[in-house]
């Protein structure tokens, strides 16, 4: 994946990362397409296409 350089980009995958974190340890064995049913897309309005892109960015491409 390319090098992530705009810092509104920056913030708002780590905003995601950080909320699909919480619902991971909150909703233990919970599917990923359940997770991005309930709780990421109502939120963010993203695809699960977006979501996957977003989870395996390295969290030191999100460094602002």
């Amino acid at each position: 994946m390319p090098s992530i350089s705009q810092r509104n980009t920056k913030l708002r995958y780590k905003a995601i990362k950080e909320e699909y974190h919480l619902q991971i340890k909150r909703n233990n064995g919970m599917p990923l397409a359940q997770i991005h049913r309930e709780f990421i897309y109502p939120k963010f309005f993203i695809s699960r296409r977006t979501l996957y892109n977003v989870i395996y960015t390295p969290d030191s491409s999100l460094s602002v």
